[in-house]
C-alpha cells in the first residue's frame, strides 16, 4: 500500500473523534472548546440526508475527502434534490451546518423554529403529508431529546469564532528528497509519529494527521503554500515541516523546521537527526527530541524523552492495518 493510500484512508486515534460524515468542522480540526454546536451542525447534516435524500457530500467515497468537505465545500440547495420543501426550512438547515460555529443557531433556536416559526400549518384530514410535513415531526422529536441532554448537563460557555493560534501545531508529511524505495511512505509515518508525540503533552494542542492530510489534498482551495493553507483552515498558526535526504552511503538526514502558519517564515530550524537508511526511525527520534524539548521548554538542550521509538517497518504495517481497516468498515 502506497503513502498516499494510507493517507486516504486511515484515521488516526487523537486527531479527532467522531463519523466524518456529521463531524462539525471544528470537530475534526480537534477543537477542544467544543459546545452543542457539533450536535446542531450533525443534526443538518441528518436533518438535509432526510429532505434531499442524500448526504450533502455524498459523493466524496473516503474519510479523507469526507473530512476535507467538511471543512470546506458548500453543499447544494436542498430544492436542487427536493421540490416543496419550504424555504424557511431549507434556510433553517443552511444555517445549522454553516461552517463557522457562531453562525449556527442554537438547538433551542432550532426547536423553536421547527414548532412554531417555520410556517407549517397543521395537517389536516385527507391532505397530502409531504416530505417537508414528515421531517419537521421527526425533527422536533429528535430535537426535544437533543434539548433535553443540554439542559440535563453542566453547561459549557460559547467557544469563540476560531482564530489561528500560535499554541495550535501541525505536522506537514516529510518530503521525501531520498529516492530509496524503503522510504516511500516515510513522510507520512513522520508526520503521524511526531503528531502522536505532541499529543503527549499536556499544554499543546494539535490537529490530526489525517485532517492535515485532507486540508493539503484539497483541490479547490486557492491557498497554494501548505502552511499558510493549514494556518486557514485549521487554525493552526504553528507548522512543523521536515524533508529525508541521503546523508552518505546508508545514513540519511531529517531536517525539521517550525514555521509561522500566518506568514509562512521559518520560526526555528531544529538540529537534524541522523541515522541509517535501514532503520529511519533512529534520525526520526532524534527529531522528536528535539521538537518535543522545544515545545514544552522553549530550549533545544535539556532531554525530556528517551523511551525507544518503535521499529519503522513495524510502523508501516500498523499504518497499512489500519488504513485497510477503516476501508472495510465505511
Amino acid at each position: 500500500m502506497t503513502d498516499a493510500e494510507i493517507g486516504s484512508r486511515l484515521t488516526r486515534t487523537g486527531a479527532s473523534l467522531g463519523t466524518p460524515a456529521y463531524m462539525a468542522p471544528e470537530q475534526v480540526t480537534g477543537d477542544p472548546d467544543l459546545d452543542e454546536r457539533v450536535d446542531v451542525y450533525a443534526w443538518g447534516i441528518v436533518a438535509y440526508e432526510l429532505l434531499s435524500g442524500a448526504h450533502p457530500f455524498a459523493d466524496r467515497k473516503t474519510p479523507q475527502q469526507m473530512v476535507a468537505a467538511q471543512m470546506v465545500d458548500v453543499p447544494p440547495d436542498i430544492s436542487e434534490h427536493m421540490t416543496g420543501v419550504p424555504a424557511s426550512i431549507e434556510r433553517l438547515v443552511s444555517r445549522c451546518i454553516a461552517k463557522e460555529p457562531s453562525h449556527r443557531p442554537s438547538s433551542l433556536e432550532v426547536l423553536e423554529a421547527l414548532t412554531g416559526g417555520v410556517g407549517i400549518s397543521p395537517v389536516r384530514r385527507h391532505q397530502a403529508v409531504t416530505p417537508a410535513r414528515v421531517f419537521v415531526a421527526l425533527a422536533a422529536c429528535s430535537l426535544l431529546g437533543m434539548v433535553a441532554v443540554f439542559a440535563l448537563r453542566p453547561a459549557r460557555p460559547v467557544a469563540a469564532a476560531s482564530t489561528i493560534d500560535v499554541r495550535r501545531f501541525a505536522v506537514i508529511p516529510c518530503e521525501n528528497v531520498s529516492a530509496a524505495p524503503s522510504l516511500s511512505a516515510f513522510g507520512r509515518v513522520a508526520a503521524d509519529y511526531l503528531t502522536q508525540q505532541i499529543l503527549r503533552t499536556d499544554s499543546i494542542k494539535v490537529v490530526g494527521a489525517t485532517t492535515v492530510a485532507a486540508i493539503l489534498a484539497d483541490t479547490a482551495s486557492r491557498i497554494t503554500d501548505p502552511s499558510r493553507r493549514i494556518a486557514a483552515t485549521a487554525h493552526a498558526g504553528s507548522i512543523v515541516t521536515c524533508s529525508v535526504v541521503p546523508f552518505g552511503r546508508d545514513s540519511i538526514r531529517v531536517d525539521a523546521q517550525i514555521v509561522d502558519g500566518s506568514t509562512g517564515e521559518i520560526k526555528r530550524s531544529l538540529d537534524a537527526g541522523v541515522g541509517p537508511t535501514a532503520d529511519p526511525m533512529i534520525a526520526l527520534a532524534e527529531v522528536r527530541e528535539r521538537l518535543l524539548n522545544y515545545l514544552v521548554s522553549g530550549e533545544l538542550t535539556r532531554p525530556i524523552m528517551t523511551n525507544k521509538p518503535p521499529r519503522y517497518a513495524a510502523y508501516v504495517l500498523h499504518l497499512q492495518s489500519m488504513a485497510l481497516f477503516f476501508r472495510d468498515n465505511n
